[in-house]
């Protein structure tokens, strides 16, 4: 396909409802929403969707949105897909925008200059097996990456291997009942909050696994504000790196009860008002200065 340039006012560029479809070497650019896709297998590779207008200017509080999920039906794939919005003022509210699907696989993708690069919202279905790989969230108004939940619905099984969460307010923030969260060998970096934010209604999510990652140059490196069961923060790098700055903060985690966690082998180092400030009141837990390097 060649490239698809129709006016603001048109809803989707592409709109997919199955069986099945494969997109390669397509280019959509100044339109308000790209490709919905709601059922059917799916493959897309060597996508560009670029200068998407913000909210206010397509309208629509759900306007500005490079590509929707919206599939009952599993296996769909994203290889090499380049999302971007305007290049200054207010941003789209999302480059991928999931509302429901499973088995999905992203790869090599650049999404950036967004309200978020990736909002996950299990608001009228559920999500369940989601990876990304080798995939840029950054530049974003508010998150790189946003798990939400409502009522019954869930997101399960939500992996992240060697992907950067880079200059946005927090880098992935989690809001819901999210099972099986996982970030390994992951870049956090200069966001202005939270490099992870675990709050709200996420008290209920469980196996949430930050293992091996770089965090640096945020308000706080890890924030967990919700009384979550079963979280993991093992070898992770907290401080200056990767040419940034130290945290503000390194590891947080609010006065709440939350229990059956484990905080150990990272090095939290040098962040500004404090390393490892774990307030925590579950009673079965492993955390501490003794299992972790921490300095000062």
């Amino acid at each position: 396909m060649g490239e698809v340039m129709p006016s603001r006012g048109s809803h989707y560029a592409i709109k997919l409802n199955g069986p099945g479809a494969k997109l390669n070497r397509v280019v959509i650019r100044w339109i308000r929403n790209g490709i919905q896709l709601n059922n059917g297998l799916a493959s897309f590779e060597n996508v560009e969707i670029t200068d998407l207008p913000s909210k206010s200017q397509s309208g629509a509080t759900d306007g500005g949105v490079g590509i929707e999920v919206n599939s009952t039906t599993p296996y769909i794939s994203f290889t090499r897909i380049t999302l971007h919005g305007t290049p200054t003022g207010l941003q789209p509210f999302a480059g991928f925008l999931v509302r429901k699907g499973s088995y999905i696989n992203m790869q090599d993708c650049e999404i950036m200059k967004m309200g978020k690069a990736l909002s996950i919202r299990a608001e009228s279905g559920y999500v369940d097996k989601l990876a990304a790989v080798n995939t840029f969230f950054d530049n974003c108004d508010s998150y790189g990456v946003e798990i939400k939940t409502a009522g019954i619905y869930k997101v399960t099984a939500v992996q992240f291997a060697n992907c950067w969460f880079s200059d946005c307010v927090h880098g992935l923030y989690i809001d819901g009942l999210a099972d099986g969260t996982t970030a390994n060998g992951c870049e956090f970096l200069g966001n202005s909050g939270e490099g992870v934010y675990v709050t709200g209604n996420s008290s209920q999510s469980k196996g949430i696994v930050l293992n091996a990652n770089v965090i640096a140059e945020n308000g706080t490196g890890i924030a967990i504000t919700a009384p979550i069961t079963g979280f993991t923060v093992t070898n992770n790098f907290i401080g200056a790196a990767s040419g940034r700055a130290a945290n503000v903060y390194g590891v947080y985690v609010a006065g709440l009860p939350a229990n059956y966690y484990v905080i150990s082998s990272n090095v939290i180092v040098y962040n500004l008002y404090g390393n490892l400030l774990d307030y925590g009141t579950g009673n079965v837990k492993l955390s501490g200065t003794a299992f972790n390097v921490v300095y000062p």
